[in-house]
């Protein structure tokens, strides 16, 4: 049973479930909670006594969270202060609350508060990555943890080494032939590949893991003997296929004449040239099993010994899980090298942190640890709970488990438990439902949207809740839960008439039509959508505006690029639809760009620019730079400097004075000179994709002129330049791809980013796209 929370009266004592929708004030109650807290207020709902900031842990998962939440609640202690000592607020809770206490105690009160707020740079509110370094630090001895342990944010360059060990171990010594049938079935051509295909098993316990070399070898003797029983008589096995289809025997719909010939063709390729195994589909069609459904009624399929090897052969592959295994195998040495080599570092990763403490809880002295840090924080309130995994989960529980002079105050929403991309487990949450039944409550108005949009995302989900799987495949146990509207009257007007909140739009095509192509549903509903943008935004530019938001004032805003945003799911979808703005003329930034600005066509003209500064006496290199796009020469004035003496000399003096500079007053002021003299800022902006070209030029030289004050010499960030193209850091933050522009562009964004941000107008225009969701693959 779910009761609606009351922030006056929630219970400050054990383990509570919050459940909170976005928009419905969640941060507001937890701050609503935090004053209740200080104050030591609530009598039977209360803690029992106050508490300081140092005894009440909150915990977040990022940083610009706990940030946040610090502001916030060091915002909403200083209102309340003032409020108990004059009395002046508009907020109803802050009213309740000081009218349940005596008024004498009112200056006592706001004392309490005012020393809490001041104490906030000292308050418990951390990162669950945070808390748990702290923990193990606090609490060395009894966690066993060494003081010197280095944290290492990025641990990708470890894990490719454990996966290049692993390579040089298992993959170097097989045969050629083994190898291609390794490349073939798993698709792995690198130790990054084969990296990138483990990682989902890399945090899992596997004991008992198959040799997939083994299982490669057992494969390639199975296919070798197919081969030679097929190559002992050729001729008849294909021939017999060809005259049973030629006198009827076989179905000419599935033992078309091409496609027999093209299948025969692969048999011989493999038998007698020592081909490629025949795919799939021809060793089905040249089996008994196939031939047998291939055959007309009444009519008796043609056999032959080969045709059995072929059955045999497939019922082996079939079963022979080669790429789960050789994943799986990889994932168990992989983690092992990279434990070790850890260790031998004294390093430890984020992950590290967490399964640190949560092995100390479990350990000999884990009750002891646990009575320390209950006594250390007698309360906890979890934010974003629906993020957690079992580990942290069950670190939490180990800690408060039901003690009465604890409170443990899960918050989050059930819906978005189903992310697993941000490390939710749907079964922790399920878990901590259960087991907070009769402690469990939901925060029922929404604040944050426009009343349309509220009722209109209600109704939604009501039609789905009649699915017999519900609205979230988990019907009983995550029910949908309507909320009141409570939020903003702003309204979108077109035409001065009110705009429904949702609206669902489609192709008036009724033919099927591919995902992809340049006439496929990707880039029709591009161009659809762009169209439809166009016209909003000239309809707002109109003397009056005839698109934009009413206000409660009756005032109509105009619609601006700014208002929107554009959700996709990846990088080729943001492509997609910012091609079909370019066409149209519509300015527009991408705000999820995880590419390292290494990997761009900028870093690697940019270092052509300074090898050519760094040495102005070759020739060559000069050409190389003139040739850049970035300078945007012409093939007429690149000819001129080869026909010219007079023309290249003044080139040639230019990145002389180029070296000069750099020497004497760094890359950066070098860099700047370049980019003036050959108008490159300028033309950039003039064109319609130059900004995202000059932000990387820009990024890139801020990035040389930091690392040169690290290394000695041109040459050395030369060399340093090339490491990174060559190796992208792409994971470094400093390191990707800045923003172009905070203007008043069109927002393109990932779902999975998109959290937690507000945009006035959202557009989804490839949401049909996607993947049936079911129970197994959520």
């Amino acid at each position: 049973m779910t009761q609606l929370l009351d922030p006056l009266t929630f219970p400050l004592h054990k383990t509570r479930l919050i459940e909170a929708s976005a928009g419905t004030g969640k941060t507001y109650t937890i701050a609503a909670l935090y004053l209740r807290l200080i104050l030591g207020h609530g009598e039977e709902y209360g803690f029992g006594r106050a508490l300081i900031p140092p005894e009440i842990l909150v915990v977040t998962f990022t940083n610009a969270a706990t940030q946040e939440l610090r502001d916030r609640i060091r915002s909403r202690l200083t209102e309340a202060a003032a409020f108990f000592r004059n009395g002046k607020a508009q907020d109803p809770f802050l009213g309740n609350l000081r009218d349940s206490i005596p008024s004498d105690q009112w200056p006592n009160k706001a004392w309490l508060l005012d020393q809490a707020a001041q104490w906030m740079d000292e308050a418990a509110i951390y990162t669950i990555h945070g808390w748990s370094q702290r923990m193990l630090r606090q609490h060395a001895f009894e966690t066993k943890t060494l003081f010197d342990l280095e944290l290492e944010p990025d641990d990708t360059k470890l894990l490719e080494e454990a996966a290049c060990d692993y390579w040089r171990t298992h993959v170097y010594p097989l045969l050629p032939e083994r190898l291609q049938e390794m490349i073939s079935e798993t698709g792995c051509v690198s130790p990054q590949d084969l990296l990138y295909k483990s990682r989902p098993f890399l945090k899992l316990s596997m004991e008992d893991v198959e040799d997939p070399f083994a299982l490669l070898e057992k494969r390639g003797q199975a296919i070798e003997s197919t081969r030679l029983v097929w190559q002992s008589d050729l001729e008849a096995a294909t021939d017999q296929l060809r005259r049973a289809r030629a006198n009827g025997t076989l179905n000419g719909n599935k033992y078309r004449a091409a496609s027999l010939e093209k299948w025969i063709d692969q048999i011989v390729l493999w038998v007698k040239n020592n081909g490629p195994l025949p795919d799939d589909k021809t060793r089905e069609m040249f089996s008994n099993q196939g031939i047998g459904n291939g055959v007309k009624k009444n009519q008796t399929p043609p056999t032959h010994p080969a045709y059995e090897t072929f059955d045999q052969l497939n019922n082996l592959l079939s079963n022979m899980q080669l790429h789960t295994a050789l994943f799986q195998h990889a994932a168990r040495e992989i983690s092992l090298r990279y434990e070790r080599e850890k260790q031998n570092r004294n390093q430890v990763c984020y992950d590290d942190l967490v399964t640190g403490l949560a092995d100390a809880l479990e350990s000999r002295k884990g009750d002891r640890l646990a009575k320390v840090i209950r006594h250390q924080f007698p309360v906890t309130l979890i934010d974003e709970f629906q993020d957690t995994d079992p580990v942290q989960y069950t670190t939490f529980k180990k800690i408060y488990g039901d003690h009465p002079d604890t409170g443990l105050f899960l918050i989050g929403d059930p819906k978005q438990a189903i992310y697993a991309f941000r490390g939710a487990d749907i079964f922790t949450y399920l878990d901590a439902r259960k087991e907070t039944a009769g402690r469990r409550y939901t925060l029922g108005k929404n604040y944050r949207s426009t009343l349309g949009m509220t009722a209109s995302v209600n109704r939604m989900f009501e039609e789905a809740a009649d699915h017999p799987d519900g609205a979230f495949l988990f019907k009983n146990e995550i029910p949908f839960e309507a909320v009141a509207a409570n939020g903003r009257e702003n309204q979108f007007m077109v035409d001065n008439k009110p705009v429904k909140s949702m609206h669902w739009w489609h192709l008036p095509q009724t033919d099927p039509i591919n995902k992809t192509g340049d006439q496929g549903y990707l880039h029709k509903m591009a161009d659809a959508f762009a169209g439809k943008i166009v016209r909003l935004l000239n309809r707002a530019k109109q003397d009056p505006p005839q698109a934009g938001f009413m206000k409660g004032n009756g005032v109509l805003t105009p619609l601006r690029p700014l208002d929107m945003a554009i959700l996709v799911r990846d990088g080729n979808e943001a492509r997609i639809i910012r091609q079909a703005f370019h066409r149209c003329r519509i300015k527009s930034v991408y705000l999820s760009d995880k590419d390292s600005i290494f990997e761009s066509n900028e870093a690697i003209e940019t270092l052509y620019l300074l090898q050519a500064c760094q040495a102005p006496t070759q020739a060559g290199l000069i050409r190389s730079a003139l040739a850049t796009s970035v300078l945007n020469l012409s093939f007429r004035q690149l000819d001129r400097f080869n026909q010219d003496e007079a023309a290249w000399e003044e080139q040639v003096e230019r990145f002389n004075k180029y070296q000069v500079i750099w020497q004497q007053q760094g890359v950066l002021p070098m860099l700047w000179t370049l980019f003036r003299d050959f108008h490159v800022p300028a033309r950039l902006l003039s064109d319609g994709d130059g900004e995202r070209s000059l932000t990387n030029l820009l990024h890139l030289a801020e990035l040389l002129q930091t690392t040169s004050s690290n290394i000695e010499g041109e040459s050395a960030l030369i060399r340093w330049l090339v490491e990174q193209i060559e190796d992208p850091a792409g994971n470094t933050d400093e390191n990707l791809l800045r923003l172009e522009s905070d203007a008043d562009v069109v927002r393109v964004i990932t779902i999975h980013k998109s959290k937690g941000l507000e945009f006035p107008l959202v557009f989804l225009p490839f949401i049909c796209s996607f993947r049936k969701v079911t129970k197994k693959n959520t």
